[in-house]
């Protein structure tokens, strides 16, 4: 029996093993199917996986694909631009499968500060847009795709010198002599936008790597950010890896960049009859034999012609992602190259990302994002006013001589250099390694409870590398060649601890964000000169005379700390409340003021939800109020505030020490109160997107460095031991307005088209200045020019003389008040006023015109600016157009004031052609009753001397700065799929685009769009000058993409 049951046991155990491998065996089956859009087109390349797993696999060139899978296993199908589709398999061996198109996918979560958010949960004010936005327009820096595309935010052109930073204004200024820009967070490294006309800081970021760009306008979106948000902030993600198989895309460009229109300036001709009028006039002067007949002369050297040139820009860059449902990886690299259409100047860029995510363990998720970049620019035209130089140049100068030597003209006082030359021969490369980059950790505690731990880290290693030979060209000589070599470093780190808390309750949805934040920053520079190089030939420091060698060193540091925290609460998704409060420490004030407080809170009603609403809904899709209140503020004051810092001087017994800076213990942040209404409305299946805000911001204790009397010792810069003008608080300002973004589905089907409008009104208002005077800003670049800070007036107005005309006879000028206070005789062709002057309004009806006679003659902020997309679908065509403008701004044309004078320094220099039209008088007898020749122009007269005042500002250099741009007109097609995938391809698309199209505009100069730029150690801002800066020029690109 025993042996019996041994073999029954035996024979048992075999068939239970056996069963237990049938069934083993039969849990997993060979599943087919096939993928389709909802044409019924087969899809090539769409992810298949196993959910939790990593089996998985993509379709064939049909839509086809084989998978090994349990009957309890879902599958998992998910494409780019496509809803994901979870599948279960049960019982079916064959299945069919059809991915619907996903235009919402992007919108549906969407970034915001610290954190991400349902759009609908949101109960302020920001902008979003995508990687498909970005793409539609050639851009060399990420600043370039927010312009036009999003409300209430006024983008414009500093400087076109390739690789220049752009002007971002976020609803209206926050600031009069601080950083007007806003704070740029990328992937949570934060960088604060530039004010200046070169050297960008975002300039080694590749657009092409960004997958969404949020834009953070209304209060409690931006007081999480406290101290650094007055100005707005833009939170950028790059694009990160999927689950599934490694995808590539390669991606170029080919641009060739226009030259600009030029300038009128007199030619030859016009020249010599220029020439021989002002011999005339002026005792001693004397012209070339050749001028005695300017009928007989050519055009001259057309200097403009001969320093623009057309321009290559070109850009290569290959990218790969992929992964599995626990890592993922998106890897990218770039090669950016850009010739300036100025001989020159040009910028390249290298760069290289890496993002990695990994889903350690259930309760741990760890990742990176690192980039690094080197970018390399040649500033030469542009810090070397070489444009300028071009304008206002002789045409009797030839660019070469007959031997092939550089031209000049005859001598060096009063003249102006060869431009063309200057650039080829002058050295001034600017060079920029940088990296971004940091780690993260997620920490599942318990469900819903997550501590999220993050460091960033900002490093920026710059050369600054300029030689100047010496030379001769002509009877222009620079005898002595310099060098100087800058190297600095800037290196910051952010530490940030997080715990975030998600609690779902029936209709009761609570978030609540609780952070401290730690962040430093160092810098350092080193510089040195050296003239009186034996030869051009060695540029180094070594090569100089040692006897003219200069030195200097800089090394500073700043610090912050902050505790913030978020709630967010919604009840049955249509009441929503959020309140943020941030408390941020800085060492640049003092122990009183040296932490500030930013609350803000906001709430929202979806009356679209409301039950009286159910009557309309299949017309209004969702329908939301917003209201919003917040405070934030602003740190940018640079360097020792409250405290004096010590200052290294030469004295007789060595080095020295002296307070380097006035001290203000009272000093303390800006601050900005903001309010904000607004609502968003989908309706018609959210074929109509209306989303419209308005917005009040006051701003107090607006920072400035305080112009104290020279006899206190204060910027004294050319006297060792001067000590600096303190940073104080001076005003108050304010800025209101409204945006409307509307977007459109006008037409579906075989032909699409779609329409977005954006639409900005922000304006600005100083409401107060503490000491109860006007803030001047002027340069001494632009000698003449004045703007000022105006109680009662926006920032920074133009300011100067009215000019009623020019004195067309004596009793003109009989009947009018005494041009000048120092005119001893008023009626006087060598001394006084004489017909063909300009004739100055007395303001003040005091019989003399003087400063006081100086009224506000422009306003540089437009009145509304907008943007306006056509997007237009035919089959795998795509067609966009894009327009953008402003309207009611003014421009002060000071190359205009510059080069439209026919008297002084510029005698000897080429001017505008509009000086051709100076008052041609008929005597300088005043018995002869003299006339104007040729009446109906405003250029004054030849005169010897400037008795009358004729060069002073006024609203005749004034321009209307309007302007309406064919921003962007781009054809695409893409290649059907079923085509592509045969040479094992997923996607490919070509496009060709014109950039800058045509400019509708009355402006006179180069472009209209002239931005705004900081300038002096006092930060003065300039907005709306048009000093000669670098012009924006037309483009012709061709691009293609191809996805493997």
């Amino acid at each position: 029996m025993t042996k019996l049951y041994r073999k029954l046991l035996r024979v048992s155990v075999i068939l239970f093993l056996l069963a237990f491998a049938t069934g083993v065996y039969a849990q997993k089956q060979i599943v087919t199917g096939r993928i389709t859009d909802i044409a019924g087109e087969g899809m090539p390349g769409v992810n298949v996986l196993v959910k939790g797993t990593t089996i998985g696999t993509t379709s064939d060139t049909n839509g086809n694909f084989t998978i090994e899978a349990g009957a309890e296993d879902v599958l998992v199908m998910s494409f780019i631009g496509y809803r994901s589709v979870e599948q279960p398999v049960g019982n079916q061996t064959n299945l069919s499968v059809a991915l619907e198109e996903d235009v919402e996918t992007l919108q549906e979560i969407v970034v915001v500060g610290y954190g991400e958010m349902k759009r609908t949960d949101l109960s302020s004010s920001q902008v979003s847009l995508t990687a498909s936005d970005i793409q539609k327009t050639v851009n060399t820096t990420l600043e370039q795709a927010i312009q036009g595309r999003a409300a209430n935010v006024y983008v414009s052109a500093n400087s076109g010198q390739p690789g220049a930073p752009l002007s971002v204004k976020i609803r209206g200024i926050n600031s009069i002599n601080g950083n007007t820009e806003p704070m740029y967070v990328i992937d949570g490294v934060q960088i604060m936008g530039s004010n200046g006309t070169t050297s960008n800081p975002l300039s080694g970021i590749n657009p092409d790597d960004i997958e969404s760009l949020n834009i953070l306008q209304g209060p409690s979106a931006t007081s999480v950010y406290g101290s650094r948000a007055s100005n707005g902030v833009i939170v950028i993600t790059t694009k990160r890896g999927k689950p599934g198989e490694t995808k590539f895309s390669y991606n170029t460009f080919y641009t060739l960049q226009d030259i600009p229109k030029f300038l009128p300036t007199m030619n030859l001709r016009e020249y010599a009859e220029y020439q021989n009028d002002i011999k005339s006039v002026l005792a001693n002067y004397t012209v070339p034999d050749e001028f005695s007949d300017p009928s007989l002369l050519g055009e001259g050297t057309n200097w403009q012609k001969e320093l623009f040139q057309r321009a290559a820009m070109m850009k290569h860059q290959l990218s790969m992602s992929g992964g599995t449902d626990k890592t993922t990886f998106y890897l990218s690299g770039e090669y950016f190259n850009q010739d300036g259409v100025a001989v020159g100047s040009a910028f390249k860029r290298y760069g290289i990302r890496m993002n990695l995510d990994n889903q350690t363990r259930k309760w741990l998720k760890i990742g990176t994002n690192f980039n690094t970049s080197i970018t390399n620019e040649d500033l030469t035209v542009t810090n070397d006013d070489l444009i300028n130089i071009a304008i206002s140049q002789s045409p009797a100068v030839p660019l070469k001589n007959i031997d092939g030597t550089w031209g000049g003209p005859s001598q060096t006082q009063f003249r102006q250099t060869n431009p063309v030359a200057l650039a080829l021969i002058n050295e001034n490369k600017f060079r920029r390694i940088q990296a971004i980059g940091g780690i993260y950790a997620d920490i599942n505690i318990v469900k819903g409870l997550v501590f999220r731990t993050e460091l960033n880290g900002n490093a920026q290693f710059t050369n600054n590398y300029i030689y100047k030979p010496s030379y001769v060209f002509g009877g222009f000589e620079n005898e002595t060649a310099t060098s100087t070599r800058t190297a600095s470093n800037n290196i910051g780190w952010l530490w940030n601890m997080l715990l975030r808390y998600n609690l779902n309750i029936g209709k009761h949805a609570i978030t609540a964000m609780v952070s401290h934040e730690a962040q430093e920053g160092t810098f350092e520079g080193l510089t040195g000169t050296r003239s009186g190089f034996v030869s051009n030939s060695v540029h180094e420091l070594p090569g100089g005379d040692a006897k003219t060698a200069t030195n200097s060193s800089s090394k500073g540091s700043w610090a912050m700390e902050s505790y913030f925290g978020r709630l967010n609460y919604v009840f049955n998704e249509k009441y929503i409340v959020q309140a943020t409060l941030r408390a941020d420490g800085s060492p640049s004030f003092g122990p009183e003021n040296r932490w500030g407080y930013f609350p803000s809170v906001s709430a929202a009603w979806r009356i679209s939800q409301e039950s009286f609403m159910s009557g309309i809904s299949s017309s209004v899709n969702d329908l939301k109020l917003r209201v919003e209140y917040g405070l934030t503020g602003n740190q940018q004051a640079g360097g020792a505030t409250y405290y004096g810092a010590l200052s290294a001087i030469p004295t007789a017994w060595g080095t020295g020490y002296l307070v380097g800076n006035f001290s203000n213990p009272e000093f303390k942040w800006e601050s900005t109160k903001s309010f904000n209404v607004g609502f968003d409305l989908h309706m018609f299946n959210n074929r109509i997107e209306l989303i419209a805000d308005a917005y009040l911001k006051n701003t107090d204790n607006l920072i400035s460095q305080n112009n104290l009397p020279y006899y206190t010792g204060g910027n004294q810069n050319y006297s060792p031991g001067y000590i600096s003008f303190p940073y104080t608080n001076i005003g108050a300002l304010e800025n209101r307005g409204f945006g409307i973004t509307l977007n459109t589905v006008n037409t579906e089907g075989a032909l699409g088209w779609k329409s977005g409008l954006v639409f900005s009104m922000d304006h600005n208002k100083v409401t107060e200045m503490y000491r109860g005077t006007p803030l001047v800003n002027d340069a001494w670049f632009m000698p003449g020019f004045d703007s000022r800070v105006v109680v009662g007036q926006p920032a920074w107005q133009f300011y100067g003389y009215e000019a009623e005309g020019l004195f067309q006879s004596i009793s003109d000028i009989e009947g009018h008040a005494r041009q000048t206070p120092t005119t001893s005789n008023q009626i006087n062709a060598d001394n006084g006023s004489w017909v063909g002057d300009i004739k100055y309004k007395d303001q003040n009806n005091d019989g003399v015109i003087d400063q006081d006679d100086r009224v506000i003659i422009g306003n540089p902020w437009p009145k509304f600016n907008f943007g306006f997309t056509n997007t237009f679908t035919y089959k795998n065509f795509e067609l966009m157009i894009f327009l953008q403008g402003v309207s009611g701004n003014d421009i002060f044309n000071f190359v205009k004031f510059r080069n439209g004078n026919p008297n002084g320094s510029n005698t000897g220099n080429g001017l505008l052609s509009s000086v051709f039209d100076y008052a041609r008088v008929s005597s300088n007898n005043a018995a002869d009753n003299p006339q104007i020749l040729n009446p109906g122009h405003n250029v004054q007269r030849i005169s010897s001397t400037d008795a009358n005042g004729n060069s002073r500002p006024s609203q005749w250099f004034v321009e209307d700065g309007s302007f309406m741009r064919i921003k962007n007109v781009q054809l695409a097609y893409r290649l059907p799929r079923a085509l592509v995938s045969r040479v094992h391809l997923n996607g490919l698309r070509i496009a060709a685009n014109v950039q800058n199209l045509h400019t509708f505009t009355k402006y006179s100069g180069y472009d209209p769009e002239v931005g705004t730029f900081f300038s002096g150690n006092q930060g003065r801002g300039f907005v709306g000058v048009d000093y000669g800066r670098y012009p924006t020029t037309r483009q012709y690109n061709v691009s293609l993409q191809i996805e493997f």
